[in-house]
């Protein structure tokens, strides 16, 4: 684009001069080449830097998030061994223990002056003794088994 101004009775001239043969721009092949090479080459610079920024922001973001899901797994366990303690504690204080039937996963609240407790078939009934030896199952009537004991929450111990 170009601006060409000039007095009134003057611009006819001042065209025909400017539109004469040599006049006017021309590009250079040598100097457009190397510009575009130039530009080329500072395209590919620019290209490589955003995928090394891309890769670096990345890394970053995942070692946030493995920070992150670290911290809130161990947020996760301390809560869980707290809740876990204070249903200990609340067994303790009423006398009682938890424990589960490996077979059916049921858990049940039972007195704490036995340490093995059984339970039978039906899940109603159940044996408890100090005993380790003491097994129901050929002298009580029905099939009986025997409970784990577990934390107050009912997890594993």
């Amino acid at each position: 684009m170009r601006y060409s101004s000039a007095p009134e009775a003057q611009y006819a001239e001042l065209m025909r001069q400017w539109d004469a043969p040599g006049m006017g721009g021309h590009a250079e092949d040598a100097w457009q080449n190397a510009w575009v090479q130039r530009n080329t080459a500072q395209q590919q610079q620019f290209n490589h830097d955003q995928a090394v920024r891309q890769q670096m922001h990345e890394q970053f973001m995942a070692t946030m998030q493995r920070g992150t899901d670290l911290s809130m797994a161990r947020t996760q366990a301390s809560m869980n061994a707290r809740s876990t303690a204070a249903s200990d504690w609340v067994d303790y204080a009423l006398d009682q223990q938890t424990v589960r039937d490996p077979n059916t996963g049921q858990v049940s609240k039972v007195s704490s002056a036995y340490t093995y407790v059984w339970v039978d078939s039906t899940g109603k009934n159940s044996y408890q003794t100090g005993n380790p030896n003491a097994n129901p199952n050929g002298t009580l009537q029905g099939n009986w088994t025997r409970q784990q004991q577990v934390h107050g929450d009912g997890t594993g111990k």
